[in-house]
Parts: structure tokens; C-alpha cells; sequence
């Protein structure tokens, strides 16, 4: 997914204005107060950058805000999947700091919002200073991305899964890329989710049904105001297990 900012670069993928954005209407306001606001909590370093969730899908609205410790020159460059570099855009700021919408293009996967500073004032106690802030971009109509991999050959897939109830499996190194469908009853509980919770990522560490070895990581993307435990998280990494085994019995045939 690359970036753009609106009247100033285009063509570039995920699309941000470049106006102070004032979320009333979208609802999305009580997120990212204004920054202006809380100016005088701008961390040790003097940059500070946020989006309003870590996962998103193609389609969906992002909201970038950054701190700066003084008046200066701001620079937002993005760094994406496919490791290419764009300047967003490079402006003065007063030292009050921004925000700014986008709009989520493809291509998907993890990219990244590098935010510099250099202050007006090359004595100024924060000179220079510069910020990343990272997310994960699925596909659209994704709701969820469940990555599972490990030491054992072969063992590399990742499970989509969408809000109309089906799921795509994919494996590069046995070159299959699979639909299963989602049974009703746990779409339902994924739906439920989607609901309740805000959107977050978990892995690390294998269920100990599976073999030793093995990773699993997952990108949910919530819509609720509740934060997940670990145990929903886990509860939802189990309920996902089964349509991956699914996902490549069909694959290898």
C-alpha cells in the first residue's frame, strides 16, 4: 500500500488530506483528541507519531496525528510492503503538530509511516528528531489475517479471512492459494468480534496442541470499543487452526 496526500502527491496508493482533521462527523473524534491539546506531553525525543488502529483494511480511513517539540519542518515519508520509499509530503509546522485522514490502498501487508523533524532553531533543545509508526493493510472486506509458519519446511501460510464468510489459505512454497468457507457458527463468533473488540494483533508463541516450532500471528480488524484479552485472543488463534489444516489438505491435492 503506498501513500498519498491530496493536492499534493497522487497516484501513490493510500490516499491522506492535507487538512487539521476534526473527526466530529465521522464519530472517530474521541480517538485522537486534537494535538494542540496535549502539545505540553510530546515525549523525550520531541516526535511523536499515531495511527487510530495497528490493522486495516483496503477502503478504510486512517488517521495519522504527529507531535513536534518546537517550530520546524515536518517530513512524512512512507515505507511500503513492497520496501519501496515516497515523500508524503515536507511542510513547515509551528510546533502544535498534525493530523491527517488517508484512505487504504493496496498493495497489502505491513507498512510504515516514518515521520522527521528539524526544528527552525538548530539550538533548540530537540534539533532534529524522527518517528515510525507501523500497521498492517489486508485486503478488502478482510476482517482478519492469521499467519502460520515455523522452522518445518513448507510450513508458511496465511489464512484470510472476509466478512461474507469465506476464507482464502495461501502457501508460496507449495504454490496454492485456496477458498475454504467459514462454518456459520464460528462466523458468527469472528462477527462477534468484529463487534466487540478494537482491532489488535497477537502471535509469538504455538498453541501446545501444535508441533514445537511452530509461530502463528494475527491481524484482526475490530470494529467495538473493548479491548481483547488474551484469552480472546487465544480462543480466536484456536478457532482459526482448523481452516488452515483445511486450507492445505486442499491445497496439496
Amino acid at each position: 500500500m503506498h501513500t498519498s496526500f491530496v493536492g499534493l502527491i497522487r497516484g501513490t496508493g493510500l490516499t491522506l488530506s492535507a487538512v487539521v482533521l476534526a473527526l466530529t462527523a465521522s464519530g472517530r473524534s474521541a480517538l485522537l483528541p486534537p494535538l494542540r491539546a496535549a502539545h505540553a506531553q510530546t515525549p523525550a525525543g520531541g516526535v511523536h507519531s499515531t495511527t487510530d488502529s495497528p490493522v486495516y483494511a483496503v477502503g478504510d480511513t486512517l488517521h495519522l496525528c504527529y507531535q513536534v517539540p518546537s517550530a520546524g519542518t515536518v517530513t512524512v515519508t512512507d515505507l511500503t510492503p513492497d520496501r519501496a520509499k515516497a515523500v508524503l509530503f515536507s511542510s513547515p509546522d509551528g510546533g502544535s503538530g498534525d493530523c491527517r485522514d488517508a484512505t487504504i490502498t493496496p498493495p497489502t501487508g505491513k507498512e510504515c509511516l516514518q515521520v522527521d523533524f528539524t526544528a527552525d532553531d538548530p539550538t533548540s533543545a530537540v534539533p532534529e528528531g524522527t518517528d515510525t509508526t507501523c500497521f498492517q493493510t489486508l485486503p478488502q472486506g478482510a476482517i482478519a489475517e492469521y499467519f502460520f509458519g515455523g522452522t518445518i519446511a513448507g510450513l508458511d501460510e496465511t489464512l484470510v479471512v472476509y466478512d461474507d464468510g469465506h476464507a482464502t489459505d495461501s502457501n508460496p512454497s507449495d504454490r496454492y492459494n485456496v477458498t475454504v468457507q467459514i462454518a456459520p457458527k464460528d462466523m458468527a463468533t469472528i462477527l462477534d468480534y468484529v463487534d466487540r473488540f478494537t482491532s489488535f494483533t497477537s502471535g509469538g508463541s504455538s498453541p501446545s496442541n501444535m508441533t514445537d516450532g511452530v509461530s502463528t500471528h494475527l491481524y484482526f480488524r475490530g470494529r467495538g470499543t473493548a479491548t481483547a484479552s488474551e484469552s480472546d485472543r487465544g480462543a480466536l488463534n484456536q478457532l482459526l487452526n482448523p481452516y488452515v489444516y483445511q486450507g492445505r489438505q486442499s491445497g496439496r491435492r
